[in-house]
């Protein structure tokens, strides 16, 4: 999976499974586990905050390699009221202007 999180192509994944581990994964199989990462990642998107109160919140933006290019992508963590830190969302965008993620965050 992290061959495919960086930009290595579903040919190149089967051929390099080949010669390292003596097997491949089908360019088929290599694209159903990345499905299964993004259905994965959408319900944590979409899971329901269930801390009352985050008195700390932190927004940043870094740069990251995804699939060759380098593409922003913006963190919203916090500290959580019993003080764990929880990261709330991640959202790739091109620029650290580009539209806020999408998950609006109540103010309590």
């Amino acid at each position: 999976m992290e061959m495919y999180v960086e930009g290595v192509s579903t040919r190149k994944v089967r051929k390099i499974t080949e010669e390292l581990c003596g097997t491949s994964f089908y360019k088929s199989l290599v694209s159903e586990l990345a499905g299964k990462l993004d259905s994965e990642f959408e319900s944590w998107r979409c899971r329901p905050l269930e801390v009352e109160a985050y008195p700390y919140l932190f927004v940043d933006a870094r740069y990251e390699k995804v699939r060759v290019v380098s593409e922003g992508v913006l963190v919203v963590s916090a500290v959580r009221d019993d003080g764990y830190r929880e990261i709330l969302a991640v959202e790739v965008a091109d620029t650290e202007r580009a539209r806020p993620p999408t998950r609006i965050f109540p103010v309590r």
